[in-house]
């Protein structure tokens, strides 16, 4: 539920800003603002973009058959984006509102990947052979929105929102991936297998919703409905290449496309009496949905069709005791659908021995959710959490052949969560602020597949912000957060993980203009690591 802020001085104003970001590359995004507001209308717009080039890296090592595979990778990526929006609001009177807002992306970048993998026997342990693949891959990408938007409101508590929306999203990625396989020296080309793959994916989302609320039996009652219609295609078409010209491989190519409509309906009601809040609350919602995989071969067509109706209730119970103490408890039970991407079975190659494939067979995952909380002087934020997850999107690292590792999300396990979660913002002094948030949380996750190995683990997870207002409008910022080993993915341990950040800043011209040097993981501890056991 996000909710931007608008301006309600009358005229005109704007603001303008510059960022340089230095890491390995450096990236610099620079960004306008204006707005401008009469009696009866308001007109804002604001664009950016973002220019320079990024580095990463991944290093894999996997041991499979009797094999390791010693996989260590960097990428250099260069980006070239450019964002815009604009909307106008217009108020008819003082109960009826009419509005529209477009938006929109546009995203030039092209990747070099290098990644060398050395493989070979475990016992004995020797090298037999050395992987090379220098990666080359361009992207264009297309995203644009837009939405036209009705509000009224009276003096009694009557209020009416309809929103229209549309919006389509494109991508043009052509990738070269040439696989070289060298002897243990790389003195000698032992063979090669060299691909071009150009995949195209288009996406068009409707939806449309209806929002009204009334006061009703000294309370406020609410209902609405939305309809989502989403559409998706994408193409695989793979080329090998002999003797250095690309011929179309139409047994290793294949289209995707995916259509999903979502209905819901939902109402709720909440009260206030005496020291007593409640609220509840029902969503009904009805999916449809069909993934069809074409190719050539017609053992590999497939075709996902769901068909679906769920019921979502939520309620809550707070009292607010005194000024000083608040309780509440709160439960939910949700859904997260698969991303259109994650469904589609493609391949996204680091090498032919690596690579991310998506799952059309994929479920949503349901979440239940209880949370008894505690508020002290209105600061002071002490929960406790359980969380249940059904068919949870398990990311999963799993054997393809002899010498490949597919990366995939399947859903193979249940998650279990209980969190003791304490957030607290005070002042030491006048001019010292500091925010501290610390979460102790044991996750698990139980098998529903014989492939899957169970996980258990304890976490503790800290983040805290110091902020120092210096005299002359000087201000010092000294931030940082740390986890201890956790799960991710529902697969993988993962080793600690924390970021140390110090920032400067400096107002001037009247408080207009402010001037802010940051660096951030000074101490290079965010570097992720893990290690997972599948099948």
């Amino acid at each position: 539920n996000i909710k931007l802020k608008k301006s309600k001085l009358y005229g005109t104003n704007g603001s303008a800003s510059t960022v340089l970001n230095i890491g390995e590359f450096a990236t610099t995004v620079n960004a306008v603002t204006i707005n401008n507001r009469s009696k009866y209308g308001n007109f804002y717009a604001n664009y950016s973009n973002r220019f320079g080039r990024n580095y990463s890296f991944i290093n894999l090592y996997r041991t499979q058959n009797g094999l390791f595979l010693n996989s260590r990778g960097t990428t250099e990526s260069g980006v070239n984006a450019n964002n815009f929006r604009m909307g106008y609001d217009y108020s008819a009177n003082s109960k009826h509102t009419f509005g529209a807002i477009v938006s929109g992306n546009f995203n030039n970048n092209y990747n070099y990947g290098n990644t060398r993998t050395p493989i070979g026997l475990l016992n004995p342990m020797r090298t037999d052979s050395i992987l090379r693949a220098n990666n080359i891959a361009k992207a264009t990408n297309k995203n644009l929105y837009a939405n036209v938007n009705y509000k009224y409101q009276d003096s009694l508590g009557h209020q009416l929102n309809i929103d229209v929306d549309y919006g389509l999203y494109s991508s043009d990625r052509d990738s070269y991936q040439p696989n070289i396989y060298y002897n243990p020296t790389e003195t000698e080309m032992l063979s090669s297998q060299i691909t071009r793959q150009i995949t195209p994916t288009d996406i068009d989302i409707y939806t449309s919703k209806i929002d009204y609320e009334q006061p009703l039996l000294k309370g406020k009652f609410s209902a609405g409905g939305k309809f989502s219609l989403v559409k998706t295609t994408n193409v695989f078409d793979l080329f090998d290449f002999e003797d250095g010209i690309p011929v179309f491989d139409a047994n290793r190519s294949n289209a995707f496309d995916y259509t999903e409509n979502v209905n819901a309906l939902y109402v709720n009601f909440s009260r206030d009496i005496g020291k007593f809040n409640f609220q509840m609350g029902l969503r009904a919602e009805n999916t449809q949905s069909k993934g069809e995989l074409t190719a050539n071969q017609v053992s590999e067509n497939q075709v996902v069709k769901r068909s679906y109706t769920d019921l979502f209730p939520s309620g809550g119970l707070t009292y607010a005791a005194n000024q000083n103490h608040s309780w509440a408890l709160i439960y939910s039970r949700r859904i997260e659908r698969p991303n259109y991407q994650t469904l589609n079975p493609f391949q996204f190659q680091l090498d032919e021995l690596n690579f991310q494939q998506g799952n059309p067979f994929l479920r949503p995952q349901y979440t239940h959710n209880l949370k008894f909380s505690h508020t002290y002087k209105y600061t002071l934020n002490t929960s406790l959490t359980y969380t249940y997850v059904t068919d949870f999107f398990a990311q999963v690292t799993e054997i393809v052949d002899e010498t490949k590792g597919s990366l995939t999300t399947k859903n193979v396990a249940n998650q279990e969560v209980i969190n003791l979660g304490i957030s607290y913002p005070f002042n030491v002094k006048d001019w010292w602020n500091v925010y501290a948030s610390v979460n102790a949380f044991q996750s698990k996750y139980t098998a529903n597949s014989p492939e899957f190995v169970p996980l258990t683990q304890e976490t503790l997870s800290f983040y805290g912000q110091n902020t120092f207002s210096l005299p002359k409008d000087y201000t010092i910022e000294v931030s940082g957060w740390y986890s201890s080993p956790a799960v991710w993915g529902g697969t993988y341990r993962t080793a600690s993980i924390g970021s140390l950040d110090v920032a400067f800043q400096k107002l001037l011209l009247q408080k207009k203009l402010n001037i802010r040097l940051a660096f951030s993981d000074i101490l290079f501890t965010s570097p992720w690591h893990g290690n997972t056991e599948f099948g």
